[in-house]
């Protein structure tokens, strides 16, 4: 809720707060460059692990640099790109693998419960009757040195058993073992809670056959498995990956569990093939990837490739490159479907994105995104490609109230739409009298918002007028409809949630229904001091966010003036009904709120957008630095992306630390 009594007792400092915000204001964005390679030197079959110390570690099949050898090349990057080689991370042979000329595709996990690092490689055993197995070591340091374990944890007869590859369900606690070459298929066991043995009663299955699609098939090897939204992708590589015959791509499959059965993308695509990154005209017979998450979280994978300089001279070292996954539509894409060469630019930025702002609004539209938050006194429009740039975005004023009306004080909450090839603002605003609030909206027919004229079309309210702000509009199965905060009567102590169909973008046309209202301890919040109404119980702020089908609508509780306002949520179960209360649901615990370990309080009154390419979904929303900062001009704009659970619900995560490096959206240029 915004009170008038925080404009009358506060405006004058806040404001001031916040030009102060505004005339010290420095950049919030930063651009990294790099270029592949990232390490020129032979660096095979490449697993690339990140600590807790924030370092990458990356681990190679055997070779050697600078005149030195090692069974398990290591080396070390604080930031992904320049690397330091640090030698040999296994300094002596197993026994049962004593005489192995091979040490090969290392894979490297941490033990959290034993506090210890697991490497995992390739060897050939010594018995005649054997072929390549998996051997382990563990160390206290993942530079090494790694002591082995006696035995391997499992050998086969020729070269089948091959790139080891650990991990860790997130949404089980169960680890697994992936492995598999030589024309055989890609298998997958699970293994017990120490890392060092398959589990009692597991038995390995088959996870990928080869031989299925058109090319690069025939042998598959190489297994990477990694965890996004609900689905476990299978990385894997082939089918000739070196010398003077290296012919070799990355391919990918997908599954609901991490035994499977995976899909492959050709299977779900209806295609003749699942490669994601082949050949181009600079590098040949990329693959044998890891995929790491950096601390801005993004998806990187670590691959070998040979330069096709090189392989026209008959030199076929593998050397160590690295490009950006997205994921779109369920499933991952690395680069143009090729090894990146030109110099590539990461832009980061922290929050918050503007120095003062409250209720931020984002929309995308034809390549920019338009922005918009509560000015109090006139009407803002933000125009930019990069939302994180808004600092430095070009911005209007599209209107200013005329004088002495009953929408000429405290505007509040605006929000832009673009319906039936029209603009929309919707907006709540007052006499200077706040019982006075009511919505309003204005309409621009120019293609960009930024020209034309705004018309004002007047009011829009149901039939009992009462007082309401925080509009929102949206369409669902050809319909629209208007959600907002308001009083039941024209007398203030509780604000509810309601909704009604909309006849046209600027009239309702039907009744009212309230479909939320505070009833949890959490949503109580809301004590007033030297103010006639001494408690006032909120929902404002509401939002809703459509994904595969489901409908959730995003709202604020507790009063804005505490620091218990939080973000809850409702879920439409009767489809059918938008406007029957009992079609909603309200879920019992916020899903977004404070954080005192980040700094972060009171984080509320949220938008929603996607990215450019439209792979992420992102919140956007203003919270404040420090507790007790209340309703005023220390809230600032934030906004960071959001995952979706297994069940369908999505999941906000904690606020974000104030100056925490985050990746720009996805496909910001």
């Amino acid at each position: 809720m915004k009170r008038k009594i925080f404009y009358i007792l506060f405006f004058i400092a806040l404001n001031l707060a916040a030009a102060n915000a505004w005339s010290q204001q420095s950049s919030n964005i930063k651009v990294t460059s790099w270029q592949n390679p990232v390490w020129d030197h032979d660096f095979p079959d490449p697993t690339v692990i990140r600590t807790a110390d924030g370092y990458f570690y990356a681990y190679g099949t055997n070779g050697g640099f600078d005149h030195k050898e090692a069974r398990i090349q290591v080396m070390r990057s604080k930031d992904g790109i320049h690397w330091t080689w640090l030698g040999d991370a296994l300094a002596e042979r197993p026994r049962w693998a004593s005489h192995s000329p091979y040490f090969w595709a290392p894979d490297v996990i941490y033990d959290k419960k034993a506090k210890k690092y697991i490497l995992y490689y390739a060897a050939k055993s010594d018995r005649d009757s054997l072929g390549m197995g998996i051997g382990m070591a563990v160390s206290a340091d993942p530079r090494g040195p790694f002591v082995n374990i006696d035995t391997p944890l499992i050998c086969g007869k020729k070269f089948e058993v091959l790139d080891p590859m650990a991990f860790e369900d997130p949404e089980s606690g169960e680890k697994y073992m992936y492995w598999g070459s030589d024309f055989k298929p890609i298998m997958v066991r699970q293994l017990s809670d120490d890392w060092l043995s398959f589990a009692s009663g597991s038995k390995a299955k088959v996870a990928l056959y080869p031989d299925r699609d058109h090319d690069y098939d025939k042998l598959i090897e190489g297994p990477w498995v990694t965890y996004h939204q609900g689905y476990y992708y299978l990385f894997y590589s082939g089918d000739n990956c070196c010398g003077v015959n290296a012919h070799y791509a990355v391919m990918v499959a997908r599954a609901k569990n991490p035994e499977g059965p995976f899909i492959r993308y050709s299977e779900a695509h209806d295609t003749i093939s699942s490669v994601i990154l082949r050949s181009n005209d600079n590098w040949m017979a990329p693959g044998h990837n890891s995929v790491v998450e950096d601390s801005l979280g993004n998806f990187w994978m670590y691959y070998h490739a040979i330069p096709r300089e090189n392989f026209n001279e008959r030199k076929y070292g593998r050397i160590l490159l690295r490009d950006l996954i997205t994921f779109k539509n369920g499933w991952p894409a690395v680069s143009d479907g090729s090894p990146s060469y030109n110099v590539q630019k990461e832009e980061a930025f922290t929050n918050p994105v503007l120095p003062s702002g409250a209720d931020p609004w984002a929309i995308y539209h034809n390549g920019f995104y338009y922005y918009m938050q509560t000015m109090g006194d006139r009407l803002v429009l933000w125009k930019t490609a990069d939302l994180a740039a808004l600092r430095t975005a070009e911005k209007k004023t599209i209107w200013i109230p005329p004088l002495h009306t009953a929408y000429s004080g405290q505007i509040w909450a605006p929000e832009i739409h673009f319906i039936n090839g029209k603009w929309y603002v919707y907006f709540a605003a007052d006499n200077g009298n706040n019982n006075t609030h009511r919505i309003y909206v204005l309409e621009n027919a120019s293609a960009d918002p930024m020209d034309g004229n705004w018309i004002f079309k007047g009011k829009i309210s149901d039939r009992s007028d009462n007082w309401a702000i925080d509009p929102s509009v949206f369409e669902y199965k050809n319909q629209w409809y208007m959600i907002w905060s308001g009083w039941e009567e024209n007398k203030n102590g509780q604000q509810n949630i309601y909704i009604a169909k909309m006849k046209n973008p600027w009239t309702i046309g039907g009744k009212r229904a309230e479909i939320s209202h505070p009833q949890f301890s959490w949503e109580l919040h809301g004590d007033l001091k030297n103010d006639p109404v001494k408690h006032v119980s909120v929902n404002e702020g509401p939002e809703i966010l459509q994904h595969k089908g489901e409908v959730f609508l995003i709202f604020s509780a507790s009063g804005c003036w505490t620091n218990y306002y939080a973000l809850g949520m409702l879920k439409l179960i009767d489809k059918n009904d938008l406007v029957n209360p009992h079609s909603w649901e309200k879920f019992p615990e916020p899903v977004f709120k404070s954080s005192s370990e980040n700094s972060v309080y009171a984080p509320g009154h949220n938008g929603f957008f996607r990215s450019p390419d439209g792979t992420q979904d992102w919140i956007i929303y203003h919270a404040n630095d420090k507790p007790d900062e209340g309703c005023g001009g220390y809230r600032s704009p934030r906004m960071q992306p959001f995952i979706w659970n297994r069940d369908g619900t999505p999941n906000f995560g904690v606020p974000v630390k104030t100056g925490t490096w985050l990746s720009v959206p996805s496909g910001t240029k």
